[in-house]
């Protein structure tokens, strides 16, 4: 799959500093902390619809897992809060469903 960011980034003309802000962008959405987890999966864990949806239209890849073998469906599917169910949906009808083994 190839983020919408990044696919702007590819589109003749850009000027080269805009390509490396849509880089950075990408770069960002994907970066782990120390357990693994991107934000994404911080989205997922506190049932953030408008992060989960901002950053699944950007460039979150679901299929990215944590220390714990976690993706951020996991979390979203696991979490009891008003919006989790909510999150989960979201992140199932954007990518893909776990990651490959």
């Amino acid at each position: 799959m190839i983020h919408a960011s990044l696919a702007y980034a590819r589109l003749p003309g850009l000027p080269p500093e805009i390509q490396s802000t849509l880089r950075k962008i990408d770069e960002q959405a994907r970066r782990q902390d120390k357990e693994g987890r991107t934000p994404l999966h911080w989205a997922a864990i506190k049932g953030d619809k408008v992060r989960t949806l901002t950053l699944m239209d950007s460039c979150a890849d679901p299929s990215i897992k944590d220390k714990d073998g976690k993706t951020a469906l996991d979390y979203a599917e696991a979490g009891f809060g008003k919006y989790h169910r909510d999150v989960a949906r979201l992140i199932r009808s954007r990518g893909p469903m776990r990651a490959k083994e």
